[in-house]
């Protein structure tokens, strides 16, 4: 699908390449601990997923979304989302987090608005039009992969200020 090839050319570093590699590791692992017949061996193979999930965080803060995909496939695969798998799953994700905000020093990240324009709108009618619209234009482009680009920040997409511009009244629908 050509929006695979859109993110795989905004992977920029190796910090991106070496997470998303973990988080496939992570996932792989985390599927095999359900096929394991044993109980201490599944246990075992889930824990080692949780730990190259954290491994993967540490490499790039977006690895932090193995986690929440190891929780819904262990709720699928348990049909319940109260399991030990799932528990574990929770807390190692909420641990990861805070440690990585300690290690941050407990200051979020700075963002700029030449980063997300639309975050950093005056108003609020723009910024809800600007992000209604993107989250719908990401979703086109997931089924209609046309006009893909490796960077959607520093204004490539305008800003939307009212519903008389037709993006705004697109994105709504």
């Amino acid at each position: 699908h050509p929006v695979h090839c859109d993110a795989v050319s905004s992977a920029v570093g190796m910090a991106d390449v070496f997470s998303s590699c973990l988080v496939l590791l992570a996932l792989a692992a985390g599927e095999c601990s359900f096929r394991t017949r044993s109980w201490l061996g599944a246990g075992a193979v889930w824990g080692l997923s949780l730990a190259i999930g954290v491994a993967a965080v540490f490499s790039k803060e977006s690895g932090v979304a193995v986690f929440l995909v190891l929780l819904v496939y262990a709720a699928a695969e348990r049909r319940s989302w109260v399991s030990p798998q799932s528990a574990s799953c929770g807390v190692v994700a909420v641990l990861v987090c805070v440690g990585r905000l300690a290690i941050n020093g407990s200051t979020p990240p700075l963002f700029v608005p030449e980063n997300n324009p639309a975050a950093f709108a005056n108003d609020l009618p723009t910024r809800i039009l600007s992000l209604t619209y993107k989250a719908w234009r990401h979703l086109r482009l997931l089924c209609w992969p046309v006009h893909l680009s490796c960077d959607y920040s520093h204004g490539s997409l305008p800003l939307v200020h009212s519903l008389r511009d037709i993006r705004g009244v697109g994105s709504i629908a």
